[in-house]
């Protein structure tokens, strides 16, 4: 883990250095991503956090790259996706956001690329959550109940009880 923060924070300084361009911004971005709290405790840390921003910062490096690495970069926010649960809200908004941007400042690719990128993007995500919700035993199954909020009294009750419990 401590050398795959190393490899965030070298990931970090290549982004902006594509943007930027700029060797010594390059550098201190570098020299102080070393020094940044949440690398510094992911790389003592062995969570699944730093394994999906990993997967991340690479995809968004070969989203911007080059035309080449357009396609290859749907791989990486894919692994991204799979690494860590808490990632997966966040990636989908993070591609979304991505592609808006890589299309409205880059936008050499025409848009039928986009379409084919979205489509393949959502199309695994859909078959994901297909399969984890249909799965018997699954934490998706188990907890799709709680995704509708009909009945917030049953809720309320549930968070009392709960609260009561934590303090007892």
């Amino acid at each position: 883990y401590v050398i795959l923060s190393i490899l965030i924070a070298f990931e970090i300084a290549i982004i902006v250095h594509l943007f930027i361009k700029d060797i010594r911004v390059t550098l201190i971005t570098f020299f102080i991503a070393l020094i940044n709290p949440w690398l510094y405790i992911y790389s003592r840390s062995p969570t699944e956090a730093p394994v999906a921003l990993f997967f991340a910062l690479l995809g968004i490096i070969f989203l911007f790259k080059n035309s080449k690495g357009f396609y290859y970069s749907l791989i990486f926010f894919i692994f991204s996706f799979f690494s860590y649960q808490a990632a997966k809200p966040v990636i989908i908004l993070l591609v979304l956001g991505l592609l808006g941007i890589h299309k409205k400042f880059i936008s050499n690719k025409i848009t039928k690329d986009y379409l084919i990128y979205l489509l393949i993007f959502s199309g695994i995500i859909i078959i994901y959550f297909i399969i984890s919700f249909g799965a018997l035993g699954s934490t998706l199954s188990y907890r799709k109940n709680e995704l509708i909020f009909i009945n917030f009294n049953k809720y309320a009750d549930i968070v009392n009880e709960q609260r009561r419990a934590s303090l007892d």
